[in-house]
């Protein structure tokens, strides 16, 4: 296996800190669940097969038998290490991506199909967005008619925006503006018009 990703070098001393306490659990009997585990591995496929890579190693190597969790914290440490955030950051970038598209998907009553092109790129504009929201940056791009078509165009989609914006109003105290409203739209009818 391998892939093309520009790593910082603190991956060496996180990754190898993450092993030995994994190793140190796994001797007590303690295993952690890792509540994110659905939301990486559907948003960071490469980093989450990493996870599994290691995880069959250490079956091998060591002859521990882990769960996928643990996959799921290996393969933080390798979004981390390819971003500025720290770990707390990509825990909530990743948290919110995995609300909003949970909202979605509850909707439409869909599935979204991760390997569609557009279902990558709405995720990635989420992951942005989220970005946004944690640093409490606003996104204002002055498009009012184009906001009022789409809205009037897809009151479905519309509705369901709705619901995003409250959903990010009430956890996160965020207000979001009509620009990031237009781009979810326009985002939102992409994936359910598959």
């Amino acid at each position: 296996m391998q892939y093309d990703m520009k790593l910082s070098d603190s991956i060496y001393i996180a990754l190898s800190d993450r092993l030995e306490g994994v190793c140190s659990r796994y001797e007590k009997g303690i295993q952690m669940p890792n509540g994110l585990l659905f939301d990486i591995r559907r948003m960071y496929h490469q980093e989450y097969d990493i996870g599994r890579f290691a995880l069959g190693l250490l079956k091998t190597e060591k002859d521990m038998d882990l769960r996928n969790d643990e996959a799921g914290y290996i393969a933080m440490h390798f979004i981390n290490a390819q971003t500025d955030n720290d770990m707390d950051d990509i825990y909530m970038i990743t948290k919110v991506v995995g609300e909003v598209l949970d909202i979605v998907q509850t909707h439409f009553r869909m599935i979204l199909n991760d390997e569609d092109y557009n279902c990558q790129r709405f995720q990635t504009h989420l992951k942005f967005f989220a970005q946004r929201l944690l640093m409490g940056n606003l996104y204002y791009e002055q498009d009012d008619g184009l906001y009022e078509v789409i809205r009037d165009r897809y009151p479905d989609v519309y509705e369901c925006v709705r619901k995003i914006v409250m959903h990010i109003e009430q956890e996160y105290r965020y207000n979001m503006s009509k620009e990031e409203m237009l781009y979810l739209m326009i985002h939102i009818e992409r994936v359910r018009g598959r």
